[in-house]
């Protein structure tokens, strides 16, 4: 039931095409990467690497003009 309602989140955030300027903090069980990054970029990516890299993130979403 998560899966869907996690689907439904990421197609609304693409349907909207925001931007995104996300604050990434890695988990501290990966010491090597520990470092805090931003990134900007298209819904469909932030989703794909939240997935890919299994971290901890606050999502910021920023509409351009």
């Amino acid at each position: 039931m998560q899966d869907k309602n996690n689907l439904k989140e990421k197609n609304h955030l693409k349907d909207k095409k925001y931007d995104l300027l996300f604050y990434v903090s890695v988990s501290s069980q990966d010491a090597i990467l520990k470092r805090d990054f931003a990134v900007s970029c298209h819904a469909g990516l932030a989703y794909c690497l939240i997935r890919k890299f299994r971290i901890f993130i606050n999502l910021k979403i920023l509409t351009l003009k």
